[in-house]
């Protein structure tokens, strides 16, 4: 019956391991109109097809997922292929504040609002407009699968809406790469479609109106200066460069699907022979969506290529950095001559890089990698100007005769005073006096300039309790340190030394009026080291703290343990042997458990030594 038992259990598991490793598809058909959905799922990669009839405003999270690290990928299928390409990609919720005013004009804002309220830091969300077409995304949870019969870790979130077309509500096309789109409207107002070209990197482009009838196209800059205009419903071999364009289409009646399709013939800065042109003097910042880079060149990273012509000897600042990330990745800057040879390389671990290089006349390319893994925005800073040539150098003028100057009368100098005080005859105290010059005179060692004078104060069991360097600050005032004990007569907090605030000198310094001090010439109520003991007898320390209330507060402090050792530490008796040209080490087996008192200590960083206070030579 065990064997039974057993068998069914590695069963079990083996489907269980199955299932989280294959990718399951879920087809959610066509999405119309507005469009919500909630999918759990226990499996570590789940993938939804579906397909749009005309653009939508698609926003998808994993809020409410027990997983809590988690990625989103969206995929698109163009008309006539059969594979699916990479659209978008999210790794955490970063653009879930960027996208605000996209899904703030849906229906679902307030549930989309609530969702980011409750993701975690590392729960991946997206949000962007979609044109018709077929798509595929792709949920993934990261790390270990838990145990069966928990609750479905993976929860995903989908919220969709048709987007309109109007002319205070134009629907944004993102123009980023090459390929075709098309942008079609459920609907219409006023006979007119709007459309926001939104480019974020220079395209020559193809747009043409379909099942639109006779329909004229006017495209306008981002400040309403038209560009072009078309009245056989097509503009070719248009040049954009980054920026927000508006396109306008009017509609002849009956064509309530019409739309546009847009051909992007070329894209510049993915691969070294298309390089983004850069002036060459001057300050300029690019701004590249790390999901629309490719790896083309030298490391595993991904890539984008700059190119520019330097005239003269150039100086070349060249800073490259992520927009935002909670992530490290590996960034790289390299520039290359004309042949294409590396003239200079820096690289850096972190989320960013500076290169700064002198660079002789000539063409140069610029690449800049990275963003493995990661979602979010690369951006590249240059700043290139020429050498300015070094002026001549001037022939010196003769120095003019210096008038003299009055000089002042010294001040006559105050003779030294000898010290006269009388510590505090209530307590107990030692006072002494450490001559720093020789004399035959004790009389000369009342001044301060030939001896230093010390009083320490003992409590009545004989503890040293205050020490008084007497006028030893700047300000010729008393310097004092403090010593306070626990219940049980240990030497518990040791205080930084604190200047007298008053002017008596050499006297007892009451506690309150110390702590207080100490507080204000810090700034911190906790000036000073703890030691914290354990309950025994033998007064053994448990935790020691340095000064700082924060650092106290926190924890952060050396934790002792003490205890005798095990079989389990299997703690090597070693000695050492053999003559002087060659030493050697002896090994004779292990110490006997509980032979060994081992002291150990976890430092503030979390570090954990072990000493042993005694050790005890055990024989074979």
């Amino acid at each position: 019956m065990k064997t039974i038992f057993s068998r069914l259990i590695l069963a079990l598991a083996f489907l269980l391991a199955a299932s989280a490793t294959s990718a399951e598809e879920i087809d959610l058909k066509e999405l119309r109109y507005t469009y919500e959905n909630h999918l759990m799922t226990n499996d570590s990669l789940s993938e939804y097809l579906f397909h749009l009839e005309y653009p939508m405003l698609m926003t998808v999270n994993h809020a409410g997922s027990p997983a809590d690290s988690t990625s989103l990928r969206l995929w698109e299928k163009k008309e006539g292929e059969t594979e699916y390409i990479l659209v978008t990609e999210a790794h955490d919720h970063s653009r879930a504040s960027g996208t605000a005013h996209l899904w703030n004009r849906t229906g679902t804002s307030g549930k989309v609002r609530e969702d980011t309220l409750a993701m975690k830091n590392a729960q991946a969300f997206f949000c962007r407009i979609l044109p018709a077409g077929y798509y595929k995304l792709t949920s993934i949870r990261k790390g270990e699968r838990m145990s069966a019969g928990c609750l479905p870790e993976l929860k995903t979130n989908i919220y969709a809406q048709a987007i309109a077309a109007s002319k205070s509500d134009p629907l944004t096309v993102e123009l980023y790469r090459w390929g075709v789109c098309s942008w079609n409207a459920p609907y219409r107002k006023d006979g007119t479609l709007y459309y926001q070209l939104s480019v974020e990197c220079n395209l020559t482009v193809d747009i043409e109106t379909y099942d639109a009838g006779n329909s004229t196209l006017f495209l306008k800059d981002a400040k309403g200066v038209a560009i072009v205009q078309s009245t056989n419903n097509k503009i070719t071999q248009q040049a954009l460069t980054p920026g927000n364009y508006m396109l306008s289409m009017a509609v002849e009646e009956g064509y309530c699907k019409s739309g546009i399709r847009i051909t992007s013939t070329d894209e510049i800065g993915n691969t070294i022979e298309r390089p983004i042109p850069i002036s060459a003097s001057g300050y300029r910042s690019f701004r590249t969506e790390i999901s629309h880079l490719s790896d083309t060149y030298g490391e595993k990273e991904k890539d984008i290529f700059y190119s520019f012509n330097a005239e003269a000897e150039t100086i070349c600042v060249l800073d490259a950095y992520y927009s935002s990330m909670t992530e490290k990745s590996r960034i790289f800057i390299t520039v290359l001559n004309e042949k294409k040879e590396v003239v200079e390389k820096v690289s850096s671990d972190l989320y960013s890089a500076r290169l700064v290089c002198r660079l002789a006349p000539g063409i140069y390319y610029l690449v800049c990698e990275g963003g493995l893994g990661l979602d979010g925005t690369l951006v590249v800073d240059t700043k290139i100007r020429p050498v300015s040539p070094t002026p001549p150098t001037p022939e010196p003028e003769p120095a003019p005769v210096p008038t003299p100057e009055p000089q002042p009368k010294p001040e006559p100098e105050i003779p030294e005073q000898p010290e006269s005080y009388i510590p505090s005859a209530t307590r107990n105290y030692i006072q002494t006096i450490v001559p720093t010059i020789g004399s035959d005179s004790v009389a000369n060692f009342s001044y301060l300039s030939k001896a230093r004078h010390q009083i320490q104060y003992y409590d009545h069991l004989g503890r040293p309790e205050q020490e008084i360097e007497y006028k030893a600050s700047p300000s010729k005032k008393d310097l004092i340190t403090y010593r306070q004990y626990d219940e049980l007569g240990r030497d518990s907090r040791q205080w930084l030394p604190t200047e007298r605030a008053e002017s008596t000198s050499g006297v007892w310094m009451k506690p309150d009026a110390f702590i207080s001090n100490a507080g204000k010439l810090y700034g911190d109520k906790s000036a000073c080291s703890s030691t914290v003991y354990d309950g025994s007898a033998l007064n053994l320390i448990k935790e020691e703290y340095g000064p700082g209330e924060e650092w106290q507060t926190a924890g952060h402090g050396i934790k002792h343990d003490y205890r005798v050792n095990t079989s389990d530490d299997h703690c090597l008796w070693l000695s050492s042997g053999g003559v002087r040209e060659l030493p050697r080490l002896l090994q004779h087996g292990t110490y006997p458990a509980y032979e060994l008192k081992v002291e150990s200590a976890e430092d503030e960083d979390g570090h954990t030594s072990y000493t042993l206070p005694t050790s005890k030579d055990i024989s074979s």
